[in-house]
């Protein structure tokens, strides 16, 4: 069974991957835990906006959950323009995969909290 699923970043903006990685599939303090449960959530949307005035933001995202990001957790490497917003999608079944949490943290640009919006399927 399917069950859609979609949220952001709605607490913190986004920090560097060494300092701490924030969950980007929450809604107001509700946190989505689905590892341990033989579940898994397939991403199939990712809206990234970069409120920063001149820096390229470089968005990694990670199987885990929120704490110093651990390179083998590393899924995607994604990138937004400065004072921009970029979507990107996944066809159903074609998405990236996330077991424990689905986290993000950025190196270079701006990424405010509500700045992540994501959304896929728990399968």
């Amino acid at each position: 069974m399917r069950i859609p699923i979609s949220g952001g970043n709605e607490n913190e903006a986004l920090t560097a991957p060494g300092t701490d990685v924030r969950c980007i599939l929450s809604r107001g303090t509700t946190l989505a835990d689905f590892d341990g449960d033989g579940r898994v959530f397939e991403l199939q949307s990712l809206e990234i906006t970069n409120e920063h005035a001149t820096q390229l933001a470089e968005v990694a995202v990670y199987d885990q959950d929120e704490a110093a990001a651990v390179a083998a957790s590393q899924r995607l490497n994604l990138y937004a323009p400065a004072q921009d917003t970029v979507q990107y999608t996944w066809d159903r079944g074609k998405g990236p995969r996330f077991a424990t949490n689905i986290a993000a943290g950025t190196t270079n640009g701006t990424i405010p909290a509500f700045g992540v919006r994501c959304g896929g399927e728990l399968i």
